[in-house]
Formats: structure tokens, sequence, C-alpha cells
């Protein structure tokens, strides 16, 4: 298992990589075009439309016009390349996410998660089970919060044996022979819980790759373009936010997390019922009072596809006392 993830996230990453290869080197011969050819040439051979250089480019990489003396033809060999490699990676990671129950039975009917997000989500997050509590993942994308002293301005724990505990993994796993330099040791100290990011005189206990991929992949590029459910709750917490004394900057971005978060808890429930795995209540839900909201997708579920909850389903089982997801679900 673990030398297929291995796997899975290089050629996640090589894709990545090839993707944005491709656009420097293409941007760059869109500019050879823009420099070297005159507007009125290009017009006639692609007509009037939105972005000129662009078309006659793709055209030029197409093999459907001459490529002109101008233009390096090492550079078009380069483009035609880092293109191919590119549809090599994504049919590679194609092959593999069709054979994915995860993909099959649940997230290819989330609006703006497509193959390529959905392979990523797997590769990251695989096995769901190491995952005990909803707020494991979190911690581990960098969406969880943490505890500040606003006096120090470190990292404050209010167990001790939650502080143990961190200073041996630390020590363990990242490496770090004194971590209780970057803790708080004040004697009162002033605590707040913090959203989790990158600051100084601090350990970062998240790869912040990972948190890029969920946060501007995933959120942005992923639900937030698609127009989907999710974006419908994000606006919705957009407006919410922006009732608060935020900065607009910072309410868009606080809504944004707010609706990564929510998938994410969405997609914890689903992939561990698939698993045959337990799932808890929500915190949010159990103790604090908040409305649950069950995993939603934005297709019309097939008749043999059984993770979805039905829309009534509002609430937490509390038939027996269990404290547990209500099973109904769409059948």
């Amino acid at each position: 298992m673990e030398t297929k993830l291995r796997f899975y996230r290089l050629l996640l990453r090589r894709f990545y990589e090839r993707q944005e290869e491709r656009k420097e080197l293409f941007n760059h011969l869109v500019s050879f075009v823009r420099d070297c050819i005159p507007l009125d040439r290009i017009i006639q051979e692609v007509g009037e439309v939105k972005d000129p250089y662009a078309s006659y480019a793709k055209r030029i990489v197409a093999g459907k016009v001459d490529p002109p003396k101008e233009i390096p033809e090492e550079l078009i060999e380069m483009v035609r390349d880092v293109i191919k490699a590119e549809l090599a990676c994504k049919a590679a990671i194609k092959r593999r996410v069709e054979k994915l129950p995860l993909w099959k039975e649940y997230l290819r009917y989330v609006k703006g998660v497509g193959q390529t997000l959905s392979f990523g989500i797997y590769t990251y997050l695989a096995p769901i089970d190491r995952f005990p509590h909803l707020s494991n993942l979190y911690s581990y994308v960098g969406l969880g919060v943490e505890l500040m002293c606003k006096k120090c301005g470190k990292r404050a724990f209010d167990n001790p044996a939650k502080r143990e505990e961190w200073i041996n993994k630390v020590k363990q796993k990242l490496r770090i022979k004194n971590p209780e330099k970057y803790l708080c040791n004040c004697k009162e100290p002033e605590l707040v819980w913090v959203a989790q990011r990158k600051r100084a005189n601090w350990i970062c206990t998240f790869n912040p790759k990972i948190k890029s991929f969920f946060r501007y992949r995933l959120g942005v590029l992923g639900l937030l373009m698609s127009k989907g459910w999710y974006y419908q709750q994000y606006k919705i917490f957009r407006e919410e936010e922006l009732k608060k004394a935020q900065t607009k900057k910072h309410a868009l971005n606080r809504a944004e997390r707010k609706m990564v978060k929510l998938f994410l808890g969405h997609l914890y429930i689903a992939w561990r019922l698939q698993e045959g795995l337990s799932v808890e209540p929500q915190y949010s839900a159990a103790h604090l009072g908040h409305k649950f909201i069950p995993p939603i997708v934005d297709d019309v579920p097939d008749e043999n596809r059984p993770l979805v909850w039905c829309s009534e389903v509002t609430h937490y089982c509390d038939s027996c006392e269990c404290r547990r997801i209500c099973p109904k679900r769409i059948v």
C-alpha cells in the first residue's frame, strides 16, 4: 500500500510539474508570435477571436500552420514534447482513478471534483483509517486549529499530556532535538485558538504542498469555479463573514476555508462508511449545537450507489442514543 501511494504521489507531482512547464513554454511561444508576426496576418488565419496570438500559437503546435522562420523550431518541439508528457501522466492517472471505489461511488457525482483532483485526494489521504477523528484529517492538511499564547507568540497546550505527546512526535518525525524552545513557557499564558499556518518561531507540523492542493487546486480551481452546491455554501459563508468586523479579503479567505472543510467532512463520512469503518459525530454538531449537513452531491445518483444521504437526513441518530450518523441513505 505504501509503495503504491508513493508512486501515486510521484505521478501526481510529475503531472503538475509538466502542466506548469507547458504553461511556461506556451507563454514563451505566444510572446514570440506577438513579437514576430503582424496582427493582420494572424487575424486572416484565426479570425476575430478573443486572443488571436494564443489561437495562432495553438495552430502552430498542432501543425495546422507552417511555423514562421522567426520562431525557433526547438521551442515548438519543446512545447509539443511537454504536452505529450502531460497527456501521458494524465492518461496514467485516469486509468488508476477509474478503478477507485471512492471515485466510482462518490466523487464523480460532486461537481468540481474531477479525476485528477480525486486522484490527488486519494493519494494524499489514503488510507482513511489512519484518521480516527475528523480533526486529525483537518490537522494533517493544515486546516485545523492550534493554541497560541498571545504574550510570547508561541504555540501552547492546555494539557501537559498533549504537550509531551507533541514533543515526542516532533522529535521522532521531524527530528528536531529541542522542540521545547518553540513552545510557550509563560507562567500565566493568554491562550487563543488560531488557524494552522506557517509562523515564525513555530514548528510546522503539516505539509504546505498538501495544504496548497486542498486550498487552491481543490477549493479555488475546483469547487469555486464549478458553481455547484459547495459554491452556493461558499456564498452563504461569505455573507456571514462579511457581516463580521473583517476585511473583505479576510472574509473571502475564511469563507473559502470553511467550504473546503465542509467538503472534507463529507468526504470523511462517505469514505469511512464505504470502507466499513465507524464514523463519530462531528464535534461542532454533537457538542456545539451546529446544524449537521449530510454529504451532498450535485448529480442524481445511480441505483447502485448507496453512499449519499437523502435530503431528509439532517441530524444524528437519536433512536438508540448512539449519537452516530443516521444510516438512512438513498438506495
